[in-house]
């Protein structure tokens, strides 16, 4: 099915800063996020929108790593801030573990934003493809903080790569939904 606000997402300028938007839980791999923070020689910041178990946990984290200052915990966030955020974003970050869906990819992919995920996110690499729609990386800090050093050095690869993530859940609707399960 496709996110509840397909019809608000819209693309923005590619920002400074890479959005989380979710669940703050383990199973998210917000850490994964903060200790590539930490890395990243980039000036980009990371907004953490949503809440959940692990937030404090993830702030100690983020002072423990040293990137408090670039790391900014947004917590819950109406629909329209959400919207808006999405926008601004240079890219989203969505790496859970082998998780079957996601609306945060879809939701990036509206907003025309790339995906930064993982090589076992599960379901998110139905629509992250990388150096297509995204990038794709091993789950070590190193290796993602090189991909949002990349993204955040060339505004052309992130247009491209949102672009074409747009392109890629086009065909996502309730009309098609609704279709598919009547006819299944």
């Amino acid at each position: 099915p496709p996110s509840r606000y397909r019809e608000s997402l819209h693309p923005g300028p590619y920002g400074d800063y890479l959005l989380y938007m979710g669940r703050l839980d383990r199973a998210k791999r917000v850490e994964l996020l903060i200790a590539s923070m930490a890395q990243v020689k980039a000036p980009l910041r990371a907004i953490i929108a949503g809440t959940g178990p692990e937030r404090k946990a993830l702030e100690g984290l983020a002072r423990q790593h040293g990137v408090a200052d670039r790391v900014h915990f947004a917590g819950f966030v109406d629909d329209l801030a959400l919207v808006d955020l999405y926008a601004g974003a240079r890219a989203v970050f969505y790496a859970p573990i082998d998780e079957d869906y996601g609306y945060a990819t879809v939701e990036a992919f509206h907003a025309a934003k790339p995906v930064v995920t993982t090589e076992d996110a599960g379901g998110v690499l139905e629509f992250v493809a990388h150096r297509e729609t995204g990038l794709v990386s091993a789950p070590q800090p190193t290796a993602l903080a090189a991909h949002i050093d990349e993204l955040a050095e060339d505004d052309a690869l992130a247009e491209r790569l949102g672009t074409a993530g747009s392109q890629r859940v086009q065909d996502i609707t309730w009309e098609k939904a609704v279709r598919a399960l009547v006819l299944a």
